[in-house]
């Protein structure tokens, strides 16, 4: 078998008998398939899988006309059966897939947009596997014992080494021949008959890198540093000159992994990081890079070939087992002990030293990103772009005696790669958006909606933030400061400005804006912004009408109300939602209809709302007591409903778009940045971006089903409706795709030891107040609890 290819030798040796693969059931591939004609497409395949739409008689109906356009035989779709991706064209999908697939993610599961239709169908039937011939050599064809399709066994790890290791010893063995050859040739002077000379042997050509299996050197072989060293000492117990062998077990050079390459440790640490060099008793070769030679303090882990620190596992680990695997030389294995030469926030740095060989070796935990070791830099990015505090996470960590970086630390990785790294995302996904809108040459409906970082007005920043409602996706977060306005109530309105003049120099045409009442917005929209539909979110009025409702409710004589709050509070989602926005006056008459529905009186509302459009009240329906008209409940309830704020908000109600989404928004925003806490100008700005990518990449994700594709549901039971349950969709985990493509920046821009300059930030709250000195401020502080 010495001339055959060890991946045809493994076809030779693992492939079973006829006999033996029609015993063997082949393996069921779990999943859905998907049913179009030439597609076997399963969720295991890096597709998304879309069942029919039986909700929605003539959306299916183009469905199964698809799929019978090759299958006209098909009998039609059932609740197991799908479509995968591959037949729907990418305007079939939300516009926030295409942004995150040019950002760099993979989005695992996708969703259809309304009226979603397939149109692509398979090219070509998947051709059947190729029966296996038996062939040894792809020169040479030999018919094989059988005709039966070959199925490829997947290699095993001990396989794929040993013939590793045995391909490595042919092409040793081919060059010592060739080095044998060419030395006879040398010594005969090349007098030799050419019938006498040696065999020709073909040079192989040397591959520059290692194999991944045995991390083998396919170079020139060389002695290894731990094994064919000759230490210059008696042997330890029997007194007696070791003698210069080569170890039987290793007969080839085994290759250990590149140990990464550190940087520098700053002066200020608390030892030194100086060391005396103990000349090795054997020259080392340049080419060998073992773990226990000396790295060069001014590299960098660069290399392409250097594993992803972000990706490779980390481990927490006792001091006293770190230094048991210290206890004897690598080299001649006598006792030798390790000690803690470092510590260098989250990395250790253990010296070790043989009195035997004088071997000396220094051994690092972590490799180096620039200048900076990886597990401290790695960690401070996981604090901040999971939304913790760095100092309750640094103090869990030391009160569990777990070495980590300082709180300072943490500050200069943010300031100088973290937020750098947040703002060039969050730029590249506004600049995606803008640019398929600006493609798509339609006007966007866009929600608006303002957070002060603390409650009350006294709030120090107040931030804007804008979503497409037809997309739900946040698309733009403008964040303001109380000193740059008249006062924080102000603050509002100035978002808004901002936002609006960023789309317009971008050249995105806003067509609705659904916001809430505050009426310095109503104000600068309709002066501002007249090409624009200005309508108000129907939650933010029904909010607002509850609680006057809730109030007069708790007054005297007018306990009757409290049974109808709901009623009335539904009804006015009711008007949003059955009447368009242009019909302000049948929306006004639907809106007064109220009063007269409460009192038993269901006819002769108006003339374009004549009577109730519900059926006759019977059983649950007619529980709730009648009020009487006259009454003081009544009148006060009148006066509420006709009111003059509700005469300008009622016909103003968007019916299309609310929201909600923003409210959802915000709920995570206060999960990075709480308002319990202060932090700068560019945190708490970060903050808001790290909410807006988490909330882009998870606000809609798909609903979870069970293993027999029912979907999941659970049900709370809120405070606020005392006792009353809610039944809520269980959706599947969230994906964190954003914080890798984070990661990859910031290890590139400390790689790169550059740092990024942040935008200017407004001025502090108090530079235009007297500074005194410290001291003289110490002297005049007085305390009232002080003896005098």
């Amino acid at each position: 078998m010495a001339g055959v290819n060890p991946m045809q030798e493994e076809a030779l040796t693992t492939t079973p008998s006829p006999q033996t693969r029609s015993e063997s059931p082949s393996p069921r591939v779990g999943g859905k398939r998907c049913v179009a004609y030439g597609c076997s497409n399963t969720n295991k395949d890096a597709v998304s899988m879309h069942g029919f739409p039986m909700a929605n008689p003539s959306l299916l109906k183009q469905w199964v006309s698809f799929v019978r356009i090759k299958r006209n035989k098909w009998s039609g779709p059932t609740h197991h059966s799908v479509l995968c991706s591959k037949h729907f064209t990418q305007d079939c999908y939300p516009i926030k897939y295409r942004i995150l697939e040019d950002s760099g993610h993979v989005v695992s599961k996708k969703s259809l947009v309304k009226d979603a239709i397939p149109t692509i169908q398979a090219s070509s039937i998947l051709s059947p596997p190729r029966p296996f011939t038996g062939c040894c050599e792809p020169g040479n064809p030999t018919p094989g014992p059988s005709s039966t399709p070959h199925i490829p066994k997947k290699r095993r790890m001990a396989f794929t080494k040993r013939e590793n290791i045995r391909t490595l010893f042919q092409h040793e063995e081919l060059e010592d021949n060739a080095a044998i050859a060419q030395q006879s040739e040398t010594a005969c002077g090349g007098a030799m008959d050419d019938s006498l000379s040696a065999p020709t042997v073909h040079e192989i050509p040397r591959r520059k890198m290692e194999n991944a299996g045995c991390q083998v050197n396919l170079r020139k072989p060389y002695k290894s540093e731990r094994v064919q060293t000759t230490p210059m000492l008696t042997h330890q117990i029997c007194q007696t000159p070791v003698v210069k062998t080569a170890s039987i077990g290793i007969q080839c050079q085994l290759l250990c992994a590149a140990a990464p390459s550190a940087t520098s440790f700053p002066s200020d640490s608390s030892s030194s990081d100086s060391e005396s060099q103990t000349p090795s008793i054997e020259e080392k070769d340049s080419s060998f890079h073992g773990t226990d030679t000396e790295t060069d303090e001014n590299e960098s882990i660069t290399s392409e070939d250097d594993r992803d620190n972000d990706q490779e596992r980390k481990f927490i680990v006792y001091e006293s087992n770190l230094l048991s695997l210290f206890e004897s030389c690598p080299s001649c294995s006598g006792p030798t002990v390790g000690h803690v030469m470092q510590i260098w926030g989250s990395m250790v740095k253990v010296e070790q030293e043989c009195g035997f060989c004088q071997h000396r070796r220094t051994w690092k935990s972590q490799p180096m990103i620039g200048s900076i070791p990886a597990g401290n830099l790695l960690l401070s990015c996981g604090i901040l772009f999971s939304g913790s505090l760095p100092t309750k996470s640094i103090r869990l960590l030391k009160l569990v005696n777990i070495m980590a970086m300082s709180y300072d630390t943490f500050l200069r990785h943010q300031r100088h790669y973290m937020q750098p790294a947040i703002l060039q995302v969050w730029q590249s996904h506004r600049e995606l958006y803008v640019q398929h809108v600006v493609e798509s040459g339609k006007a966007v409906c866009l929600g608006g909606d303002g957070r002060a970082d603390t409650p009350g007005h006294s709030a120090k920043y107040g931030s804007y933030n804008m979503m497409d409602l037809e997309e739900g996706i946040v698309v733009d977060v403008q964040l303001v400061q109380s000193n740059e306005v008249k006062s924080s109530y102000h603050m509002e309105k100035e978002g808004l400005r901002r936002s609006v003049d960023y789309f317009n120099e971008a050249g995105v045409a806003i067509g609705e804006l659904v916001t809430d009442r505050h009426v310095q917005i109503i104000k600068w929209v309709r002066e501002n912004m007249p090409e624009t539909n200005h309508y108000f979110d129907v939650w933010h009025v029904a909010k607002g009408l509850k609680k006057k409702l809730t109030a007069l409710a708790s007054e005297k004589e007018c306990n009757e109300l409290r049974p109808w709050i709901r009623s009335i509070s539904n009804h006015i989602y009711w008007v949003a939602a059955s009447t368009p926005a242009q019909d302000g006056e049948l929306r006004w008459q639907k809106w007064l209809s109220v009063m007269n529905h409460i009192q038993n009186v269901h006819e002769g509302h108006g003339a374009l709302f004549p009577r109730c459009a519900h059926g006759e009240l019977v059983g649950r329906d007619r529980q709730k007591q009648w009020l009487t008209a006259g009454t003081k409940v009544c009148s006060k309830l009148e006066e509420l409903v006709s009111s003059r704020q509700m005469k300008k908000d009622v016909p103003k109600l968007s019916s299309g778009h609310q929201t909600s989404s923003l409210e959802a928004y915000h709920s995570v925003v206060n999960q990075f940045a709480p308002k319990m806490y202060g932090f700068s100008y560019n945190g708490i700005m970060c903050r808001f971006i790290l909410a807006a990518l988490h909330y882009n990449e998870n606000g809609q994700r798909a609903q979870a089903t069970t293993r027999d594709g029912k979907a999941c549901y659970r049900i709370d039971f809120p405070k606020h409706k005392k006792g009353e349950h809610t039944v809520r969709k269980v959706h599947v985990d969230c994906t964190y795709g954003y914080v890798k493509t984070l990661i990859s920046i910031v290890e590139q821009l400390a790689s790169s030891r550059t740092r990024e300059v942040l935008p200017n930030v407004p001025p502090a709250l108090c530079h235009e107040y007297l500074h005194p000195p410290k001291d003289e401020a110490v002297a005049q502080m007085k305390s009232r609890f002080q003896k005098i």
